[in-house]
């Protein structure tokens, strides 16, 4: 007796699809000319890039959406590593608030390009605790097609940026880029670095005439190291440099090449306890071309003022070349408590120096007056 062939259906599971329920981990929208940017507790990465003036792009993890009409960022990224670039070498008439929780953090600001005349950037930003890095970058000079050589600044004229950054506790870094300041150009930064070892660096090979540069850094306790280089400080600019370092092993040095005529510097350096070094550098090795040898000119106005605080510090004041009879130079230096160490070099041509030495008790070179 045969048996009949039965057939058989095999079963075999599959996944069914489901729809796509993930969530975006940063959510934009604008509300009137205000763009507000949110991100969450994970790592964003956010690109805002200004198209063209109030038009923007921005980038965020993958996804792209434009703008127009906006005047004013408003960026929160919450907890997280967040990375975070602003780039505005189209246009900077803009206000950027920006915003990051504990986290690694970094956050990049770029100028330049067609950023001329009459644009002002006020930016404020707030990196939380952690180990973050805030840069903000001129880029160079916008080269018109066809020229040999570019022939405007990157800051043409009458230009106001106001950055406002405040970096939280952990080690953080401060790395500042104006190439150069152009005629009448008013930058203000101020930088709060908080607890940690910090690092703040500026640099600027021009200030222009009538320019205008106010940098105030402010540190908590631990190990500061601030380092500012300016190069030529065109006539009638105003420079003021002020640090508050706290308590810790702090180190400010500051490097100028050149101060023309009715230029003005003021250099404050306040330190609390510990082992501190404050250096400052007027002039270079080389003698300036077509100078008269000079590196500070006639009615420029230098004014450093050093307060080192408890500990055994480190005072160092330095003019390469000459410096012209009417130009007027003051120096008060006060080392505090401890063993302190004070140096000063004024050149082959005092000028008209003036000033104050206090509680040092070990004092190198022709100082101004002591007490």
């Amino acid at each position: 007796m045969m048996r009949s062939k039965r057939q058989r259906n095999r079963f075999e599971p599959t996944l069914e699809t489901l729809e796509n329920r993930c969530t975006p981990a940063v959510t934009l929208n604008q509300g009137g000319d205000t763009l507000n940017i949110q991100g969450d507790a994970t790592a964003d990465v956010v690109s805002v890039t200004a198209l063209s003036n109030n038009n923007f792009r921005v980038i965020s993890n993958g996804v792209t959406q434009d703008f127009t009409g906006i005047r004013n960022i408003q960026a929160n990224l919450g907890d997280g590593d967040n990375i975070m670039s602003l780039n505005l070498r189209q246009s900077a008439n803009v206000s950027a608030d920006i915003t990051t929780g504990s986290g690694l953090d970094t956050v990049r600001v770029r100028l330049g390009g067609n950023f001329r005349s009459n644009d002002e950037l006020n930016l404020t930003v707030d990196t939380g605790a952690g180990n973050d890095s805030v840069g903000i970058v001129v880029t160079d000079p916008y080269q018109v097609q066809g020229a040999a050589t570019d022939v405007y600044y990157n800051f043409k004229s009458r230009n106001t940026v106001n950055p406002n950054v405040k970096l939280g506790d952990g080690d953080d870094a401060g790395l500042f880029y104006f190439s150069q300041l152009g005629r009448n150009d008013n930058v203000s930064l101020d930088v709060d670095g908080g607890s940690g070892l910090n690092t703040y660096s500026l640099a600027s090979s021009v200030v222009g005439r009538d320019a205008r540069l106010d940098y105030s850094v402010t540190g908590g306790s631990g190990v500061d190291f601030l380092s500012t280089y300016l190069g030529s400080l065109l006539q009638n600019s105003r420079t003021t440099i002020t640090s508050n370092l706290g308590d810790g092993d702090n180190t400010a040095n500051l490097a100028v090449t050149w101060l023309d005529r009715d230029a003005q510097l003021s250099e404050t350096v306040n330190t609390g306890s510990g082992t501190d070094i404050a250096r400052t550098r007027i002039g270079e090795t080389s003698l300036p071309a077509s100078e008269g040898q000079r590196w500070v000119w006639a009615d420029a106005e230098i004014d450093i003022n050093m307060n080192l605080g408890a500990g055994d510090d480190t005072a160092l004041i330095q003019f390469v070349g000459s410096v012209d009879k009417n130009a007027n130079v003051t120096t008060n230096v006060d080392g505090g408590d401890g063993n302190d160490l004070a140096a000063f070099f004024y050149g082959p041509n005092r000028g008209n120096i003036r000033g104050r030495i206090r509680n040092f008790e070990d004092i190198r070179g022709a100082g101004p007056g002591r007490r």
